[in-house]
């Protein structure tokens, strides 16, 4: 499985050899987690069971990359504080902080009209739509999983968090 990562452009990233880190989080046990110990907290993470058990683990404001052998796995925090941002180009996986690189990227003019007329009617577009239909975007409090299943990437986003309002 092939993937790129172009982060950075909105943010800055840090990383190790497979893990691709930005912003602030609060573990279970009240430590502030950021730069080198947000890359040390994901380090050993080697499933999607044990990605998702970090991500319930924090509460702050980040995203992450982890990108393994046989397996990449992306995830913003709670709120979507920090925008990802994902395509399929070729069998290739390409993720960024930046729709706009990864719709040049796509070399293709992906503008759909219902998408657009989204956009216009409501001010945005929902779930994991962007304006261009090659790139897609990670929802708040998801984490997506893409997976080389014979010879085609499979993509599987799963909602770690969920917000339920209860009114007394």
């Amino acid at each position: 499985m092939v993937f790129h990562v172009g982060v950075g452009v909105q943010r800055n990233w840090i990383s190790n050899q497979h893990v691709w880190v930005t912003g602030s989080a609060f573990d279970d046990e009240g430590v502030l987690r950021s730069g080198d110990s947000l890359i040390t907290f994901f380090d050993g993470v080697d499933s999607e069971q044990a990605f998702e058990d970090a991500l319930r683990r924090l509460n702050g404001f980040f995203s992450v990359i982890i990108g393994r052998n046989d397996m990449l796995l992306i995830a913003v925090d709670r709120v979507r504080s920090i925008p990802l941002f994902w395509s399929i180009l070729d069998g290739d996986i390409w993720v960024s902080d930046d729709p706009y690189w990864l719709a040049d990227e796509s070399r293709v003019d992906g503008t759909c009209d219902v998408i657009r007329a989204e956009f216009a009617l409501v001010g945005y577009v929902t779930c994991s739509d962007t304006l261009h239909s090659r790139v897609s975007q990670v929802q708040a409090g998801e984490l997506v999983v893409f997976t080389c299943q014979d010879s085609a990437v499979r993509v599987q986003p799963i909602q770690y968090f969920r917000f339920y309002h209860v009114h007394d």
